[in-house]
């Protein structure tokens, strides 16, 4: 259809005059790098451990070693890469584009974090940091208890309960008593935390003062229950084996950190700052 635009010239962003300002400038600043006789940091060298580490990367994704062409054609596009990193960096567009300078700056954390940081520091240091850092490990006390249930929340719910206590002070056993509960008639020991998650607040506060060895009756949030706590751990922190994974991964985040401060302030200290207002 006469006069009818391209799909692709309609979706193009409209073009006002200073781009084409800016292509010109562009192509006038690339004809005097062109023209100008090559100065002593425009070598560009590949190093053999550059062309290594182009050769393991095709083999991880390829399974292969490359070819000769092949490589050769890595270090062509490596080589490109490196001459517009210069060329950008000449025009300032390290400074100028904002993305570029947060990548950068990004880049140049992660250098400081990881710098002389070890993969594994060893049992005695990560111990050692354990210790200093044991409120993150310790674990809170926990208890245990059989129950038998009464689905309900009544007088009359509460009275079956009561009955039910009765039978076990007498020395019934609490087999095939009570109600089905999802949770079991003896559930894991547990700290009051986690108690309070499944049963309600109120009900692990019984559970926390109870006596041990004794039947009595707590409300929760799903009916009456006749409880006994039977098992008892007290608060203590794991040993390093059983927790070391999180320990170490602890480690590594904390020495990051300090890495990344300690190297910020040996870099500052070779700046002089200067704001101009």
């Amino acid at each position: 259809m006469r006069g009818s635009v391209p799909d692709e010239e309609r979706r193009r962003p409209p073009r006002g005059p200073w781009v084409g300002l800016l292509l010109a400038g562009v192509v006038l600043w690339g004809l005097h790098r062109v023209a100008r006789p090559p100065a002593a940091d425009d070598v560009v060298t590949v190093e053999a451990a550059t062309v290594q580490a182009l050769r393991e990367r095709f083999e991880q994704a390829q399974g292969r070693p490359p070819t000769d062409a092949e490589l050769e054609a890595m270090v062509d596009d490596w080589v490109e890469g490196e001459i517009l990193i210069r060329e950008a960096r000449a025009q300032g567009l390290d400074r100028a584009d904002p993305i570029v300078r947060r990548r950068l700056a990004q880049a140049m954390r992660f250098a400081l974090e990881d710098a002389d940081l070890p993969d594994d520091p060893g049992d005695a240091e990560l111990e050692a940091w354990r210790e200093r850092h044991g409120d993150r490990y310790h674990r809170p006390p926990e208890r245990g208890f059989a129950q038998v249930f009464v689905a309900g929340e009544g007088e009359q719910a509460q009275a079956r309960a009561q009955g039910l206590r009765a039978r076990l002070l007498d020395g019934e056993p609490p087999i095939a008593m009570g109600d089905a509960l999802p949770f079991g008639t003896h559930p894991s020991p547990a700290s009051t935390e986690a108690i309070a998650r499944r049963y309600g607040a109120a009900f692990a506060q019984v559970v926390a003062a109870a006596p041990m060895g004794e039947w009595i009756l707590a409300r929760s949030s799903f009916g009456w229950h006749v409880i006994r706590v039977d098992a008892e751990r007290p608060g203590q922190a794991p040993p390093l084996s059983e927790i070391r994974a999180q320990v170490l991964a602890d480690w590594r985040v904390d020495q990051r950190r300090q890495r990344l401060d300690a190297g910020i302030e040996r870099l500052r200290a070779r700046y002089r700052v200067e704001v101009e207002r």
